[in-house]
């Protein structure tokens, strides 16, 4: 069965930019570019120690990215999130009377940030006009969605 489906496809540059080691400075950016003033997450830490204390621990995390890019196997810890109900009321008695607040390893958070910065500026071109998420502007709920679709199909490709 033919299909009349027109998929969009990279370019080998394209494909081979996606690829390549991220440098250090992608890694600062994505780091700096992380919203401050936020609960640290299930490590304890929240951006603002990152950045305070980058000239100790950059090297490592640069590492451990790039490590990731090799293995495709990410440490379990850095996918941990806490899931924190928030009451929005005075002695909430129902669901909705909490506000829902995920709260992610600040780790996992630079990752999928420098794998959202990495594939920026191909994938306007790459995601049809149908879909309402990816895209600025188009109800993007969370960068870690697009960074999950990554991991896990750089560690599929892995295991063949």
């Amino acid at each position: 069965m033919a299909s009349n489906l027109n998929w969009k496809k990279l370019s080998n540059h394209e494909a081979k930019e996606l690829c390549r080691e991220f440098t250090a400075k992608e890694v600062w950016n994505a780091v700096n570019s992380l919203g401050r003033g936020k609960a640290p997450g299930p490590d304890g830490y929240n951006v603002e120690f990152y950045i305070k204390y980058w000239s100790i621990v950059g090297a490592n995390i640069i590492s451990a990215i790039r490590e990731f890019q090799i293995t495709a196997k990410l440490l379990v810890h850095w996918g941990n999130t806490t899931l924190v109900f928030v009451p929005k009321t005075e002695g909430p008695a129902k669901i909705t009377d909490f506000r829902p607040i995920a709260l992610c390893n600040v780790l996992y958070e630079i990752l999928s940030k420098a794998l959202v910065n990495r594939i920026r500026p191909c994938i306007k071109r790459l995601i049809s006009s149908e879909q309402c998420a990816f895209i600025e502007g188009r109800r993007i709920q969370d960068n870690i969605l697009l960074a999950n679709e990554i991991i896990n199909s750089v560690s599929k490709s892995k295991r063949k």
